[in-house]
């Protein structure tokens, strides 16, 4: 943190841009950080923004150890020493291209974990846990005809239009209007959590701007 609050220094003398750096998985990182960073770089020329692709613990790891400025992680995965502010729910949909169901419109999560042919992850992280307790729910077990590593993978395969996938509510502006069925089921209720932008309080201390920053990120990556 010292040398970091050095090299700021230094940039600022020289009129540089002050780099930052912002973690998050990567669907997070597609679907939300990098879709809403291009109007905050705008208006704040004085700074450069990287990304980082990480699972949630090395997010949390990093931003304890300084290696990483900011991070977007889901509120109870924060540990103590670590600040925050709430970015809203991610909430999930059940999406079914229209390709693979014809004319039908009416769809329960039943029909589509026991009719259809699924894509989804296979780490077994968090969701998966919960996207399992959700199948047993309705009577059915979690077998995806389609095991992939990220959500931005099993919306591919949505997109192929013949997948059907629980997936991050932001993921339906990566696909065509009317492509596509989206199902609130509320067996995914369970599903749902609370994002939030994380960082240090040691880097705010050393790096005065960052607080600033942090307002600003907070502001730009608020779901709706």
């Amino acid at each position: 943190s010292h040398f970091q609050s050095l090299e700021d220094f230094r940039a600022e003398c020289r009129a540089e841009a002050v780099d930052y750096t912002i973690a998050a998985g990567d669907s997070l990182i597609q679907w939300l950080v990098i879709p809403r960073i291009g109007a905050l770089l705008e208006a704040t020329p004085d700074i450069r923004l990287a990304t980082a692709n990480l699972r949630t613990n090395d997010v949390v790891q990093q931003l304890s150890d300084g290696r990483i400025d900011f991070g977007v992680i889901r509120r109870d995965a924060l540990v103590t020493g670590l600040k925050s502010a709430s970015l809203g729910p991610l909430s999930y949909r059940v999406l079914v291209p229209k390709l693979l169901i014809g004319r039908k419109t009416k769809f329960t999560l039943q029909d589509v974990l026991t009719s259809l042919p699924l894509v989804s992850q296979k780490a077994d992280g968090q969701f998966t846990q919960r996207l399992r307790e959700a199948a047993r729910s309705v009577g059915t077990e979690l077998e995806p005809a389609l095991a992939c590593e990220s959500f931005p993978q099993a919306l591919a395969a949505v997109r192929s239009g013949r997948f059907a996938a629980i997936l991050p509510a932001l993921a339906t502006a990566e696909l065509p209007v009317g492509s596509y069925l989206e199902l609130d089921a509320p067996e995914l209720a369970p599903l749902k959590r609370e994002l939030v932008l994380a960082w240090n309080p040691r880097s705010t201390s050393v790096r005065p701007a960052a607080a600033k920053l942090a307002e600003r990120l907070a502001k730009a990556l608020k779901i709706t």
